[in-house]
C-alpha cells in the first residue's frame, strides 16, 4: 500500500488547552474502491493480501488498477480507527481530500491516458496551492468547537459522509482488523509499539 501521510502534530500546550491536531490525507477515491470479498471477509489480514503474490497473479491488472482508491479507503479506515482511540479534547484526527490537483502525480501514466487526465485537470483541477487549503482547514477550521473533525472525511471545507462501505458492519470491522494488523507491522520495528497502543490507545468511542 502508499504510504498513509500525516501532517502537522503540534505539542500540546497543557496549560493553555491547546487541542493537537493530526490531519491524514485521503481522497474522494475512497468513494470507488473495489469490493472484493477475499481481502475483506478473508482469514489472512487486509494488507498481506493486498501485498501478496498470490492475489497479484490470481486478479492481475486489475489488482493494480484498483490499488489507488483501495489505499485511499485504508487511510480513511486508519484515520477513523484512530480518532476512536484519543480524546478529540487533547487531540483531534480527521482526513481530507485535497481534491484533483494539477501536478506530475499522474506523469508516468500510459500515453494513451494522458489526454484523458490533461481533459480532466483542465476542467476539474485545482491548483496545488488550492488543494493544499483543504489540508489548513483540517489543521485550523473549528477552533473553538475543534471536535466537531474529529473523525472526519474532510473534503470542500467541511465534513463529508465517508463511502458507504465505510459505514457498513463489514466496513467498521475491516477498520478493526487493519488497526490490529497496523499496529502488529509497527510492532515488529519497534517493540514498543504495541504497548503504547495497548496502554494509551484502547478504543475509547
Amino acid at each position: 500500500m502508499d504510504s498513509i501521510s500525516f501532517i502537522l502534530i503540534p505539542q500540546p500546550d497543557l496549560s493553555t488547552h491547546t487541542v493537537s491536531r493530526v490531519v491524514g490525507v485521503s481522497s474522494e477515491a475512497h468513494y470507488w474502491a473495489s469490493f472484493d470479498k477475499k481481502v475483506w471477509t478473508g482469514s489472512d489480514p487486509i494488507i498481506r493480501t493486498l501485498g501478496g503474490a498470490a492475489y497479484h497473479q490470481e486478479n492481475g491488472s486489475s489488482a493494480i488498477r484498483a490499488r489507488y482508491p483501495i489505499t485511499k479507503l485504508l487511510n480513511v479506515f486508519f484515520t477513523r480507527a484512530l480518532a476512536a482511540r484519543v480524546s478529540p479534547h487533547r487531540v483531534v484526527v480527521n482526513t481530507v481530500t485535497p481534491g484533483m490537483c494539477k501536478t506530475e502525480l499522474a506523469r508516468d501514466l500510459p500515453v494513451i491516458l494522458r489526454p484523458l487526465v490533461w481533459l480532466m485537470h483542465t476542467l476539474l483541477g485545482f491548483t496545488a496551492e488550492q488543494g493544499s487549503r483543504q489540508l489548513i482547514f483540517g489543521a485550523v477550521a473549528e477552533p473553538a468547537h475543534p471536535e466537531k473533525l474529529h473523525g472526519q472525511f474532510i473534503m470542500g471545507s467541511k465534513p463529508t459522509e465517508p463511502s458507504d462501505f465505510v459505514l457498513s458492519d463489514l466496513g467498521k470491522k475491516s477498520e478493526e482488523l487493519l488497526w490490529e494488523e497496523v499496529v502488529e507491522i509497527l510492532d515488529k520495528v519497534d517493540p514498543k509499539v504495541k504497548q503504547v497502543a495497548e496502554e494509551y490507545l484502547a478504543r475509547k468511542i
